[in-house]
């Protein structure tokens, strides 16, 4: 009998519960995955796509496609008479620079669509597309359109596009800064970590970006708590591997606008040591960053508490940690001071910085669950439950391979127990060399694993059947053919006949039965719908007759759609004329 367990490994979750504290950042792999993102874009299949391309590169500090041959196609793309058009082109080409780009009657067409009957996306597309291409614009008019178009549709989206807009005029747009309260209002609430408006990604980007922009221009703060701000900001974290341009850019731009606004700056604190904690690795390390990964100055980070998950036993209070020399924002614990027992502990988290800051928001509250790494009399203890635990047997030699789910008791152990004579026939009675391998992995556990264990040395009882390739579930399986039915066999000859004599005895009576009351042949109608109908309704019964000799039931179907078609036409022409002579009679 041998039994199959694991050792004890932390298996830590950066952030649980119900912490606001975003957990992670926008690090530099994920700012140069989505420069590539914006930089692939190009040769550009439209003038949306080289917009958001040509905006997200610049915002990300990558290289610009050649000015000179995207000028070319921007001029060659655009639609004079399409507004959308004329804004993507002429944001690209000034985003662009040295780009001389030209739209002839821009100032009608746009200008004309600054109107109340105007949508608000038109509206502000027709600001910004003349302010692009130099041509003059009535801010009064736009800012009015703008509050007239917003009472037709005051959707999130609207007032996303009417805040960016109001952010670049220089009168009063103080109406506009008072609706962000209501917009933020219309914002769900998810699991109580996550704010987003319906719409997705790209609504919530460009109504958080331009309403902290049109904030900056008003001098005030926009009245959104923090902790939406802190829900808001790990919406945005949740989804950083977004690849469709127009949702990327404008998630670049809202990110970069809460690392640098003069109101509300969300503090990102994420595990950055290894996820296992032990005597030979005893340091607990946390990163405190703005949500691009930038330094945020001297910070006094403390653990306010660490607790056994078990038990609630509290090992350390009010501890601080200790800058790091080797890089800035990253701090660091001796957790193994506190002597902890092996187990979980869910690991409390605040940071002040040494200069106040009120812009920070998300400083206390961040939670991690650490554990203490000890090997054990190779037993897995996780602490929570693993639904998928395997343990892989595989013949050194042949490569075959055998999977066993290892299952938990009422203690949560993990045990796999097996009986090796009993298995012989799984294992096709191989003996040899087996190399067993644990697998472990869950939807909680940040890092699955596979472990090798050991080299087990396995013998079956002899006489069993021995899997041979041919028998092997992987071995090539003899080609299977379609067959069709055997026909039944026709019945004798004598039989035959005999049967076909008494179908037929019913004509010869009716001929006779004809002769002996006399029939009218000379009253049979000599035309051509007469003879043909007749014909036809005879071939018709003749082809019965080579349906029962000769022919099957598919080929009998196409003769009698061809038949059926004259034999309709002959047959309606005779009825008509016998009908006609009826009525002269």
């Amino acid at each position: 009998m041998a039994k199959v367990c694991s050792v004890l490994i932390l298996l830590a979750v950066a952030v649980v519960g119900k912490a606001l504290t975003p957990s992670t950042f926008l690090t530099t792999v994920d700012q140069q995955r989505l420069r590539s993102v914006f930089e692939k874009a190009s040769p550009y299949p439209d003038l949306q796509s080289a917009h958001y391309s040509i905006l997200g590169i610049k915002l990300l500090g990558g290289t610009l496609p050649n000015a000179q041959d995207t000028c070319k196609f921007l001029q060659a793309k655009v639609d004079a008479g399409n507004i959308p058009s004329v804004y993507y082109a002429s944001g690209a080409a000034k985003a662009l620079g040295g780009c001389k780009f030209d739209v002839p009657n821009a100032q009608k067409l746009l200008g004309d669509a600054i109107a109340a009957k105007s949508s608000v996306q038109d509206i502000a597309f027709s600001f910004f597309a003349l302010k692009n291409l130099g041509l003059s614009v009535d801010e009064k008019a736009v800012s009015a359109s703008l509050l007239e178009a917003l009472k037709t549709d005051d959707s999130p989206l609207s007032h996303g596009y009417a805040f960016m807009a109001a952010s670049e005029m220089k009168g009063d747009t103080s109406k506009f800064f008072d609706n962000i309260e209501d917009v933020v209002a219309q914002a769900d609430e998810v699991d109580d970590k996550y704010v987003q408006f319906e719409g997705g990604l790209f609504v919530t980007a460009l109504v958080v970006d331009n309403a902290y922009k049109l904030a900056g221009k008003e001098k005030k703060a926009p009245t959104i708590a923090e902790d939406k701000v802190a829900k808001l900001a790990n919406y945005f974290l949740s989804r950083k591997h977004v690849h469709q341009l127009k949702a990327a850019y404008q998630f670049v731009s809202a990110i970069k606008t809460l690392t640098d606004n003069k109101f509300h700056i969300p503090v990102a604190v994420s595990l950055a040591s290894s996820v296992a904690v032990s005597q030979s690795l005893p340091v607990v390390q946390v990163r405190v960053t703005n949500l691009l990964g930038g330094d945020l100055g001297s910070m006094t980070v403390t653990a306010d508490n660490a607790r056994h998950l078990a038990d609630d036993a509290v090992v350390l209070s009010k501890k601080q940690f200790t800058a790091s020399s080797k890089e800035k924002g990253l701090y660091e614990l001796n957790l193994m001071e506190a002597k902890p027992a092996r187990g979980f502990y869910r690991l409390t988290v605040s940071a002040t910085p040494k200069k106040a800051d009120s812009r920070l928001i998300g400083t206390t509250g961040a939670e991690f669950v650490c554990s203490k790494h000890v090997t054990s009399n190779i037993e897995l203890i996780t602490g929570v439950l693993c639904v998928q635990t395997f343990v892989r047997l595989t013949n050194v030699k042949t490569k075959q391979e055998i999977i066993f789910v290892s299952e938990a008791d009422s203690t949560l152990s993990n045990k796999f127990d097996l009986d090796v004579g009993a298995s012989a026939k799984d294992f096709g009675y191989q003996s040899g060399k087996y190399s067993l391998e644990l697998i472990v992995g869950d939807a909680i556990i940040e890092n699955p694993f596979s472990w090798t264990l050991a080299d087990a040395e396995l013998t079956f009882p002899e006489g069993g059947p021995e899997k041979t390739d041919s028998l092997s579930q992987y071995s090539k399986r003899p080609e299977i053919k379609h067959m069709f039915r055997v026909p039944e066999k026709r019945p004798p000859a004598p039989v035959s006949m005999t049967f076909t004599a008494l179908a037929l005895l019913p004509l010869l009576i009716l001929l006779l039965l004809w002769l002996k009351i006399g029939v009218n042949v000379s009253n049979f109608p000599l035309s051509v719908s007469a003879i043909g109908f007749h014909v036809c309704l005879t071939a018709i019964f003749g082809l019965y007759y080579c349906y029962w000799t000769q022919l099957n039931m598919f080929q009998t179907l196409r003769y009698l759609g061809m038949l059926a078609i004259p034999t309709f036409l002959f047959g309606n022409r005779l009825l008509s004329s016998i009908a006609s002579k009826r009525k002269s009679a």
